[in-house]
């Protein structure tokens, strides 16, 4: 479940809330390759999150 939220959030642009549903996915599942999307969405979050401060 907060695998999917992560994804549909990041596709809505509403960043921390994507970033908060990864780290739950996260805390229960750290392996895998949906581990791994979700810490590469993660930094692709973040770094959304910083181009929309520095506009």
């Amino acid at each position: 479940v907060h695998y999917n939220l992560a994804v549909i959030y990041a596709r809505k642009r509403q960043f921390h809330e994507a970033i908060a549903s990864a780290r739950r996915f996260l805390e229960t599942t750290g392996t895998g390759s949906e581990a791994e999307n979700l810490k590469t969405l993660i930094d692709q979050c973040n770094h959304e999150i910083e181009q929309a401060i520095e506009i």
